[in-house]
């Protein structure tokens, strides 16, 4: 019994010795951005302009009202280095942006929830999509739903529910919860009516237990049970597992085939009666019979932003806190150990976020950590996997203060004033599908000069103060409207007779 005291505890210290270490041993670069500090929500990665590498896309949280560029799109080089490719300016508060292709057009689009105070100190949410454009994102081009008024700011899952291979949401809160299916095109329908069950805070597992076209969705509730639900039933679970402890704090639930057998089993971390940690993997025996295997975990998690991912690719995950991995072998937990993958020195960080993502594109995970200090710097830090779960020092992520300045694109005209025609010239910094459009001062669209792919350099297109009926337009105040993959850039003209 002394052994096996002796056996945890000096687990224990091993892995507090190592998070000590971790922050002791810091020499890689980091990077800040040119916004106020405030913290990062997320991450996400696609290649969203079709070039083999995947860009990273950075959510930032803010709680004022005023707009605030809150969306970062960070263009990756292939050799470790980013430049800002877009930013989106937003009002309010925002979470969970990502990356997913919703119209299966081979682009990933955007979308991400926004909480926003109306003027009359309510609190609003919504839920904003922005299709990829073939490369980029149009500002001016997104929808908004809605978002059920039981649900706050960020809880949603995607899943594909309805057998046709497009992504839907989930969206759920306090006991409630409601699906928007896609209509194969992007664009989202909501379910009629929302429905109810006792969940409890754990995020719920999105899986497919039965290797069919349609996901299913599992929630631990506050009677201690894993209810799962299975299309097209939304009113009574499909199946559900009791816990035979009546355990309620069910932190963390995920979804594996642990012992490589073709069933999906279940992995959750509880708190026990004497507020252990433990692992309780509730292996798939088939035709809904569950066997529960308990596994102690000699770790005191701070917080529950936990992960399950194979970083080194033998077939078996990893629980992942941070920088150190409990390896989990069948329904076995191997030797935990630590990663040195942790930025420079910062001062103390804050609100830290970190994911296990393939930044690279070559099929493997790599780390990625966003957090900002308290001597008021927001930093993101990379390290890139070998191919086997360690990880190099050799690719930090690297932001000058000079390349994080958005290209402007030199948009002029002249003559400016003019009559009856101008030229309006700009710069590519890379090729680019480019539309430009002329507004008038009611915010009509006059004149579409062109919306065509276009090499890096420098351009130049001539405006002969005509609408696209060839009618000459009266004098006034125009807009000349440039949006490329850097973001949308507008120049005012003034048409005289």
């Amino acid at each position: 019994m002394i052994d096996k005291i002796l056996n945890c505890n000096i687990k224990a210290i091993f892995i507090v010795l190592c998070m000590f270490f971790l922050f002791s041993l810091l020499s890689a670069s980091f990077i800040t951005f040119p916004i106020a500090t405030r913290e990062v929500s997320d991450i996400s990665v696609g290649d969203i302009n079709h070039d083999g590498l995947n860009e990273i896309v950075v959510g930032f949280l803010n709680a004022n009202i005023y707009p605030q560029p809150l969306i970062y799109i960070l263009q990756n080089d292939g050799i470790g280095n980013y430049t800002i490719l877009d930013t989106l300016v937003v009002v309010g508060h925002v979470t969970s942006s990502t990356l997913s292709d919703l119209n299966n057009d081979g682009y990933p689009d955007l979308y991400f929830p926004v909480t926003y105070n109306d003027g009359n100190n309510s609190f609003l949410s919504e839920f904003r999509v922005y299709l990829n454009q073939g490369g980029y994102f149009d500002h001016d081009n997104y929808t908004e739903y809605n978002v059920p008024s039981f649900i706050p700011c960020g809880y949603y899952k995607e899943l594909k529910w309805n057998n046709d291979d497009f992504t839907d949401f989930l969206f759920y809160y306090n006991g409630n919860f409601n699906l928007f299916i896609n209509d194969t095109n992007g664009h989202f329908i909501e379910e009629d009516n929302s429905h109810s069950c006792s969940m409890s805070y754990a995020k719920p597992i999105i899986t497919n237990m039965n290797n069919d076209f349609s996901d299913e969705f599992i929630f631990h509730t506050q009677n201690s049970e894993l209810k799962m639900y299975q299309y097209p039933n939304l009113n009574e679970p499909y199946l559900t597992i009791q816990d035979p402890d009546y355990l309620n704090n069910y932190k963390y639930l995920s979804a594996f085939d642990l012992d490589h057998d073709g069933d999906i089993d279940i992995i959750c971390i509880i708190k026990d009666f004497f507020y252990n940690n433990v692992i309780r993997l509730f292996e798939n025996s088939g035709n809904g019979v569950f066997e529960i295997h308990d596994l102690p975990l000699y770790y005191n998690f701070q917080s529950f932003n936990v992960l399950l991912k194979d970083i080194n690719f033998d077939e078996n995950p990893e629980i992942i806190y941070n920088a150190v991995i409990f390896p989990l072998q069948g329904f076995q937990l191997g030797e935990p150990y630590a990663l040195l993958v942790y930025p420079p020195p910062v001062g103390n960080i804050y609100s830290p976020y970190y994911d296990y993502i393939d930044l690279d594109n070559d099929g493997d995970l790599d780390y990625i950590l966003a957090a900002y200090s308290y001597d008021a710097r927001t930093f993101l830090y990379t390290r890139f996997n070998n191919g086997d779960g360690t990880f190099s020092d050799n690719h930090p992520l690297i932001i000058s203060d000079v390349i994080t300045k958005p290209f402007n694109m030199n948009l002029t005209n002249y003559p400016n004033p003019f009559n009856p025609s101008t030229t309006i010239s700009f710069e590519l910094d890379i090729n680019s599908q480019v539309s430009l459009y002329i507004y008038n001062i009611k915010g009509q669209c006059v004149r579409n000069i062109t919306n065509d792919q276009l090499s890096a350099g420098k351009h130049q297109l001539i405006w002969d103060g005509k609408d696209n009926n060839n009618h000459n337009l009266s004098t006034g105040i125009y807009f000349c409207k440039l949006t490329t993959k850097k973001g949308t850039f507008t120049k005012k003209m003034m048409l005289t007779k």
